[in-house]
C-alpha cells in the first residue's frame, strides 16, 4: 500500500493561493513534474507543494523568474542592477 499522500491541482492552487493556470506554467518554467494518476491527473508530492509555496513566496517577494530559479537551486544570485540583493539599500528580491 502507498502511504504517500498526493495532492491535486486543486488542491495546491488552493493552498498556494494562485490558479491552476499558474501551477501548469509554474510546472513548465521550474521544472516541477507532478506524478500523473491512471486517469492522467496530476499528482503533486508534499516537496512538491513546499516547492510552489516557495515559488508564490518568491514571486510575491518580487523576484523575478531567474531570480525563483536561481533560488530553487540553491543559488545566490548578488547584483543591486537587478535588485535581487543590494546591500547598499537593504533591497532584497
Amino acid at each position: 500500500m502507498n502511504s504517500t499522500i498526493k495532492f491535486t491541482i486543486e488542491q495546491v492552487a488552493e493552498v498556494v493561493g494562485v490558479s491552476k493556470g499558474a501551477l501548469r506554467n509554474w510546472e513548465k518554467v521550474y521544472n516541477v513534474h507532478p506524478d500523473r494518476s491512471d486517469g492522467n491527473q496530476g499528482r503533486y508530492s508534499r516537496d512538491q507543494v513546499d516547492t510552489m509555496l516557495r515559488i508564490k513566496t518568491l514571486y510575491d517577494a518580487g523576484y523575478a523568474m531567474k531570480g525563483i530559479k536561481a533560488q530553487l537551486e540553491g543559488k545566490n544570485l548578488v547584483s543591486c542592477a537587478n535588485q535581487i540583493y543590494c546591500p547598499a539599500n537593504g533591497v532584497e528580491r
